[in-house]
């Protein structure tokens, strides 16, 4: 790491143009050379977390969605990391709200 340079990592205003989206997490993979993190847009619950490259400052094309109140959990070896996915089924004739949880694996 360059103390004497320091850079931005996440730039948070530039996740947006009307700046309704934030950063709610950012967590480093064991090798620290992987970054998944998560932004919520509008104040909303839905989080969608992206995955950057530490060194190149990249972020993968990989855009993971459908996630709500979870951060995800790197395997030890930094090969991937397992995070929780929810669908929302809401039945008119019930009145009933499910919301499911699949817990998902994120492999590089």
């Amino acid at each position: 790491m360059d103390t004497q340079n320091p850079k931005v990592f996440i730039d948070v205003n530039k996740l947006s143009k009307d700046g309704s989206t934030f950063l709610s997490y950012y967590v480093f993979s064991p090798d620290n050379k992987w970054c998944a993190y998560g932004t919520q847009e509008g104040g909303g619950d839905w989080i969608k977390i992206k995955i950057k490259n530490v060194e190149t400052g990249i972020d993968l094309n990989e855009t993971l969605t459908k996630i709500k109140f979870v951060e995800p959990t790197w395997n030890p070896d930094s090969e991937g990391f397992f995070y929780s996915v929810r669908s929302s089924i809401f039945s008119f004739e019930l009145i009933q709200f499910k919301d499911v949880k699949k817990y998902t694996y994120f492999a590089f």
